[in-house]
């Protein structure tokens, strides 16, 4: 069992003024046991990717509708780093790598 991580940027309408979601990305999922497995895509390769992303702005949300501020984000990831096991690492399969910093990210 694992909990999924979206970044959630939302803008104002230009009409009414009400915020309005307007794009949700999956960050990747944590999972007992694993490392957090990042989702990336052609501009997403890193978690300093990622950081960069969540530190510009937006929220960070799981799938239970709990919201995390970068701060509380960094330390369920950085409190997962040195889990007993790793996807990218353990599952090859093309669609996975590992960032500079040893991070795990699949594409799928």
């Amino acid at each position: 069992m694992g909990t999924d991580y979206y970044h959630i940027t939302s803008a104002p309408c230009p009409h009414c003024g009400h915020t309005d979601e307007r794009e949700v990305v999956r960050i990747g999922k944590s999972s007992v046991g694993w490392t957090f497995g990042f989702h990336g895509t052609d501009k997403i390769r890193s978690y300093a990717d990622w950081l960069t992303i969540i530190d510009a702005g937006g929220k960070v949300m799981d799938d239970c509708g709990n919201y995390y501020s970068p701060t509380e984000f960094r330390r369920i990831v950085e409190s997962k780093r040195y889990a007993d096991h790793d996807r990218a690492k353990e599952h090859p399969d093309g669609w996975s790598w590992t960032d500079r910093e040893g991070y795990g990210f699949s594409s799928r």
